[in-house]
């Protein structure tokens, strides 16, 4: 089958060679020798759109986890300093692995500016989170 598409194939890169300065290397691969400096090989974000462009752009910017994903390290959770969670909404679901050596993960839902405690007593506070979208999309 490659045999018979690039027979067929041929005629047409030697016209189009024959008409430019393109320079035809085996059956599918063109080499530009014209100007260098016009050919650019477009990278990751130039393909990207939509939300995946916006975080592209945030960790591009130094914003390593834009959605706040990342599995977090606990810090003193007390009821006058809590351990922040950012949330794009009113609430977010958030896991407590209360024990160092635990193989289970105690869920529980955390509401804006409402301080909850866990089970094993270290306690949580949602913020609203950072809107990376708006420092990132002009670019």
């Amino acid at each position: 089958m490659s045999a018979l598409m690039r027979s067929s194939v041929q005629p047409v890169v030697k016209a189009l060679a024959s008409r430019s300065n393109v320079s035809v290397n085996t059956c599918r691969h063109f080499l530009w020798y014209g100007n260098k400096k016009e050919v650019r090989f477009p990278k990751d974000i130039d393909h990207a759109t939509g939300e995946e462009r916006l975080v592209r752009l945030a960790i591009a910017k130094g914003i390593k986890d834009p959605f706040d994903i990342q599995e977090q390290v606990r810090g003193p959770g007390t009821k006058e300093n809590p351990n922040i969670i950012q949330t794009f909404e009113g609430t977010r679901l958030i896991g407590c692995k209360c024990e160092e050596e635990s193989t289970t993960i105690k869920y529980m839902w955390l509401h804006l500016d409402e301080p909850k405690r866990c089970e094993c007593g270290f306690w949580f506070k949602a913020v609203p989170a950072r809107k990376f979208w708006e420092e990132v999309a002009g670019q």
